[in-house]
């Protein structure tokens, strides 16, 4: 059971794929981001919001599966979600799947809380964590 989920639509691009017009591996890593922007865009959070604070998230490891080719001009779903109240570092998994429902791609990337000030790693915020919480 998710903490936190939600689904992204995403049309893919002429630029992002092959000549083949399969989309190439690298960017599935951007859909990632954009699920992740959404997923707590959703929740009243920005990337824009967090600096503000003096908290960024880098990322500090991420692996994906893929399963099935998406191509140019499918319409894909981005399951992201967050399946537990981060401690020291934040990980959202995610299904990428076709418009035929179909799975392709799954993956996770793993997020450290940086404070710019302190410049070193540190806890979630008070702030993130009310975010996050069900």
């Amino acid at each position: 059971m998710s903490v936190i989920s939600t689904r992204t639509t995403i049309r893919v691009r002429y630029s992002e794929t092959d000549p083949m017009r399969i989309v190439h591996n690298s960017k599935y890593y951007e859909y990632f981001e954009i699920a992740r922007t959404e997923l707590l865009r959703e929740r009243g959070l920005s990337y824009d919001d967090m600096e503000k604070s003096g908290i960024t998230l880098p990322l500090i490891a991420s692996h994906a599966e893929f399963k099935h080719p998406a191509v140019y001009d499918q319409l894909l779903t981005v399951e992201s979600r967050i399946d537990e109240l981060p401690r020291s570092t934040l990980k959202i998994d995610y299904r990428v799947t076709g418009d035929d429902g179909k799975l392709l791609t799954t993956g996770y990337t793993v997020h450290a809380f940086f404070d710019m000030r302190l410049k070193r790693p540190v806890r979630p915020p008070a702030f993130f964590l009310d975010v996050i919480s069900p």
